[in-house]
């Protein structure tokens, strides 16, 4: 068992213990302390928890009360995580960017020449999100009203990862077009048609999935290589 499950295990078991006490009346009792490592290995139980109920229910659906009982706790102790459900989407957003980033950049490190670093960006880019169509789902096909301004404000942040995977696009094309790869456009023309291809992709496959679409490799290679045809130097 690793430690981060056993720290899981741990808080959980402090806490309903805790609440059991609280809720027999037979003495005051202090919330327990948990370790640092505790803590949030159980805010990370509260947050997979989270994302599997928005994923069935939609955000909406979801109560915090919902996910106090997935966890295993009462609702109150999400409280004292959590402000509300939205501050928990807030950090299931943060999460899943992050691993994003980290596959974009882990994608282009053996790459030498922007063009194929690109290539491969664009590549892992895609593959994650069909590869985790239940993030997609809670990220770009969640409807709730409180949802759509916190969006907002989220991709406004300036250290958001999913800000950071946008500008390695742009620097990507950048360097492209000092090499003599590709050209015509603006940068912000060029990443912004790039990723409207992409998306195109990725709605049609995930929420068509009915349809005989070509498979999903090759759907991939002639997209980027029609990027690449549109903008190559004359």
């Amino acid at each position: 068992m690793s430690q981060d499950v056993q720290n899981r295990r741990n808080a959980l078991t402090l806490l309903r213990r805790w609440e059991d006490v609280m809720a027999s009346g037979k003495r005051r009792a202090g919330r327990p302390k948990l370790s640092a490592e505790q803590q949030a290995a159980f805010r990370e139980t509260i947050i997979d928890v989270a994302k599997g109920l928005f994923f069935e229910h939609g955000v909406s659906g979801v109560s915090i009360r919902n996910i106090a009982t997935g966890v295993g706790c009462s609702p109150m102790t999400i409280y004292s995580y959590f402000e509300n459900k939205h501050a928990i989407l807030r950090c299931i957003w943060e999460v899943i960017f992050d691993e994003l980033y980290q596959t974009c950049v882990h994608a282009t490190k053996r790459e030498t020449t922007p063009l194929t670093k690109l290539r491969k960006l664009c590549r892992a880019y895609l593959k994650f999100w069909l590869l985790n169509r239940d993030y997609f789902y809670v990220v770009y096909l969640t409807v709730d009203p409180e949802t759509i301004s916190l969006g907002q404000d989220f991709f406004e942040m300036e250290e958001v990862s999913v800000k950071k995977v946008y500008e390695l696009i742009d620097s990507l094309i950048d360097d492209s077009k000092r090499d003599k790869s590709l050209s015509g456009a603006s940068t912000r023309k060029m990443s912004q048609t790039l990723l409207i291809s992409m998306f195109g992709i990725l709605f049609s496959l995930i929420t068509i999935p009915e349809y005989d679409w070509v498979d999903e490799d090759t759907l991939i290679k002639e997209v980027f290589e029609h990027f690449i045809r549109g903008y190559a130097p004359q």
